[in-house]
């Protein structure tokens, strides 16, 4: 014997979503549950969220297909969202109750440089040029963790960039006052033309390690020579 049957549309318009420093604005969900009481949706179902607020880490106009597989779990077919001036998007993987870990990975297109590195707490930057690469991460409890995560810069856009503040740099480098070559680098950092330049990505303990490499010069000429092989300051010329 069946029992009775329907049909459901459920349709949110401009939720705000707020959890501590997280927050999640402008949400508007539609889906359709076609073969009630079975809580198992159509795929292709759309969650819109106009603004992504993790702390400084700020991502817009996110664009999510899902479907309801039952009571218990989501699969997210497809994510993708407006970061820094470009995009960043996930491949399928499924929410379930049961879950202790999440992972997942960003496949980032044309980011800003400057942009990411202040979202992610290197502030005073200026410059030009947009990062591609991925960003495998696990998510659970205890916080978001990197697994080796890298961005390149794109092929044939070289550009200038500038780091205005350099004691964030200067962290955990010893002795650098006594040392005219690490001098001459954040003197160059001030104002540097890149070839290419490489961000990688990856949480030690509960601490992310961001490790940036530049290929380029200064965009002028400074006050350091060669003596013996060796760089030291100088005044005679570039």
């Amino acid at each position: 014997e069946q029992g009775p049957g329907g049909k459901l549309n459920i349709d949110i318009q401009n939720g705000t979503l707020t959890h501590g420093d997280n927050k999640l604005d402008n949400i508007n969900i539609g889906v359709v549950f076609p073969r009630l009481p079975l809580l198992q949706s159509n795929p292709g179902q759309l969650c819109t969220i106009g603004a992504l607020d993790f702390g400084k880490i700020k991502l817009s106009d996110a664009r999510i297909q899902f479907r309801i597989e039952d009571e218990q779990s989501v699969f997210l077919e497809k994510m993708r969202a407006s970061w820094c001036g470009g995009k960043v998007e996930t491949g399928g993987f499924t929410l379930a109750t049961n879950m202790k870990n999440l992972e997942t990975t960003f496949y980032c297109d044309r980011l800003g440089f400057t942009e990411l590195l202040a979202q992610f707490g290197i502030d005073k930057t200026e410059g030009q040029g947009s990062l591609n690469g991925k960003l495998p991460m696990v998510i659970s409890k205890q916080g978001v963790l990197f697994d080796d995560g890298f961005l390149f810069s794109t092929p044939g856009n070289s550009g200038i960039v500038r780091f205005t503040d350099t004691k964030q740099l200067r962290q955990g480098i010893p002795d650098i006052n006594r040392s005219a070559y690490l001098d001459y680098s954040m003197k160059a950092l001030g104002n540097f033309e890149y070839n290419w330049t490489k961000l990688s990505f990856n949480s030690q303990n509960d601490e992310l390690l961001i490790s940036m490499q530049l290929d380029g010069k200064p965009a002028e000429p400074l006050p350091f020579g060669y003596r013996n092989g060796q760089i030291v300051t100088s005044e005679k010329g570039p």
